[in-house]
């Protein structure tokens, strides 16, 4: 392994030890909000149920209310039979009024964000019980719904136990809709490198940069690949882009070492 190599190495490990504590610490902040929320909706139900109770049930109503009903039982009282009038609806009014509408409180409550939000929720939970295949099935049948950000951690999973058909048929599905990021490109090439396709891996990084992708470890990488292809003039010149970007020291000493080794001969 060159030190060009070994560098972007630790480099990748630093990137997934942050991926996952950035992680922990959101379901950390979730479940924190969940555990202030929970108190305050219980409150909530248990005001309601008494409301209900107060003003619904016989007994609640002569406790809460005994002074409106009295007063309603002497007004009673007080109406002659003679004065009282028909109060029954005529046949004319009960023709003339139309039926009430019927609401379809299915397409209402149903609503597009609310479906999304159903559907991403079913995604995240798949992934978090580590059910990588119903990860996969959520999100290839609901490709529209899910960030494709939200989908780096399953291809991450998918690729470690080697399953490059589900990987591609995600990938071709996003890019057939322009919604795919740089971080997917960069998943597809390590996945071509691993397995030595080194052209492949090559596009599949250049895509990410072409997608906007911004990490300068890209620029080393191609740089490293062509110089195992021996495409020493492509090397030189992602070398050279990357020591405008470098952020990294080790990896940067390793590339200037690189480069000027290919310049002198």
């Amino acid at each position: 392994m060159s030190l060009i190599e070994e560098a972007l190495r630790k480099i990748e490990e630093q990137h997934k030890r942050a991926q996952a504590g950035a992680s922990k610490e959101k379901i950390r902040k979730k479940n924190k909000g969940k555990f202030l929320i929970w108190p305050i909706i219980s409150f909530l139900t248990m005001s309601i149920l008494l409301y209900f109770y107060l003003t619904s049930s016989p007994s609640g109503k002569e406790n809460y209310i005994p002074r409106i009903e009295s007063s309603n039982k002497k007004e009673m009282n007080s109406i002659k039979p003679s004065s009282m009038k028909n109060t029954e609806p005529s046949k004319n009014v009960l023709n003339i009024v139309s039926p009430p509408k019927t609401v379809n409180t299915f397409s209402e409550v149903s609503e597009p964000a609310e479906v999304r939000e159903s559907i991403v929720t079913q995604y995240k939970r798949a992934l978090s019980n580590y059910d990588l295949m119903g990860a996969y099935h959520i999100a290839l049948q609901n490709i529209d719904s899910i960030n494709s950000r939200d989908l780096i951690p399953l291809l991450n999973e998918l690729q470690k136990i080697d399953a490059e058909r589900e990987i591609i048929e995600l990938t071709s599905l996003l890019e057939d809709r322009g919604r795919i990021s740089p971080g997917i490109y960069i998943i597809m090439g390590k996945m071509y490198e691993e397995k030595g396709e080194i052209d492949k891996a090559v596009e599949e990084y250049k895509k990410s940069l072409l997608a906007g992708g911004n990490e300068p470890r890209i620029y080393a990488k191609i740089g490293s690949l062509y110089d195992k292809l021996g495409e020493e003039e492509n090397a030189i010149k992602f070398y050279r882009e990357y020591l405008r970007r470098a952020d990294d020291l080790k990896l940067k000493e390793a590339v200037r070492r690189r480069l000027v080794y290919l310049e002198s001969q």
